[in-house]
């Protein structure tokens, strides 16, 4: 979820041969308020959307979750502070002292289709050295749109995402010159597929693309 950006400081530390790592590690508290629509998590959890552009990390959190018939949601405040990794626990500097929060609402406005809205903010406040030369401070939100089991001959299911980016990165080289920069950016990536129920296996055939603005 840390903002890409080449880092010029020494190559980070990575597993090797045999080791585990725990990946999530939480409690739960279900009929929050009394109310089976609300519930809470904290620990260590895992959190993933479909393509990966969102999130697709492990860290401590604590995450509010929503549930009903039509809608769901959940809003997750959190940050990583370590990786739990026999081999390598301690985080590398370029994803320590980062906050996330990160939200998504989703609506189900008839049985086969859904609209939602997603939010992130970043925050690394870690400082600057030389093995981390870049901090992301800013915010992504967007819309999606799915589709599934649609009554349809062409196509049974559709999935639409729009990512927008707006934030500052403050760098710093290797004379040690600080420098701030303002980053924007969007993307656009879509999916339609096609199911066969009739075969045997139900094979899916589909077909994916996406386009991005140049971030400024």
């Amino acid at each position: 979820m840390q903002e890409n950006n080449p880092q010029a400081g020494p190559e980070r530390e990575r597993p090797e041969y045999f080791y585990s790592e725990l990946r999530e590690l939480y409690v739960r508290r279900n009929l929050l308020w009394d109310d089976p629509r609300y519930s809470v998590t904290l620990g260590r959890q895992s959190f993933f959307d479909r393509y990966g552009i969102w999130w697709d990390d492990t860290f401590e959190s604590v995450r509010f979750n929503y549930q009903d018939s039509f809608t769901s949601g959940f809003l997750a405040l959190g940050q990583k502070f370590y990786y739990y990794n026999t081999d390598v626990n301690d985080l590398d500097d370029t994803d320590e002292d980062i906050f996330y929060a990160m939200g998504e609402y989703a609506w189900r406005w008839n049985p086969h289709n859904s609209v939602g809205v997603r939010m992130l903010y970043e925050n690394d406040h870690s400082d600057q050295n030389p093995a981390d030369r870049q901090d992301f401070t800013g915010l992504r939100a967007g819309l999606f749109f799915d589709g599934q089991n649609l009554d349809l001959r062409p196509l049974s299911d559709y999935h639409l995402e729009l990512a927008t980016l707006d934030g500052t990165v403050e760098s710093i080289d290797s004379n040690s010159v600080r420098d701030e920069s303002h980053s924007r950016g969007w993307a656009v990536l879509g999916e339609v597929g096609k199911r066969f129920n009739d075969l045997p296996w139900t094979p899916r055939l589909a077909l994916r693309g996406g386009i991005t603005g140049r971030r400024q």
